[in-house]
């Protein structure tokens, strides 16, 4: 992903007992350089946790912390994905 300026949605994914998954959007960023948005994501919504980079795309990047799996994605395709993933 661009590391310049990012317009992207901080989804956060769970999974349930039975094999379901479902995402809660947390914020949108918008022109917010790479650095930035880790550093907010990682000291400010979630107090100082670690995350780290499990998989990354052109579109999205999958963190991963303790108990908590995060995506970042492009905001001009998050609706369609989520449509096509979780439905």
């Amino acid at each position: 992903m661009d590391i310049r300026e990012m317009d992207v949605e901080l989804l956060q994914y769970t999974v349930c007992n039975y094999g379901l998954e479902s995402a809660k959007s947390l914020m949108v960023f918008n022109k917010w350089k790479r650095r930035e948005v880790f550093d907010y994501i990682s000291n400010k919504l979630f107090e100082g946790k670690h995350f780290e980079i499990d998989q990354e795309t052109d579109s999205a990047i999958l963190l991963k912390g303790s108990g908590v799996i995060l995506m970042l994605m492009k905001t001009s395709i998050v609706d369609r994905a989520l449509t096509k993933y979780l439905h």
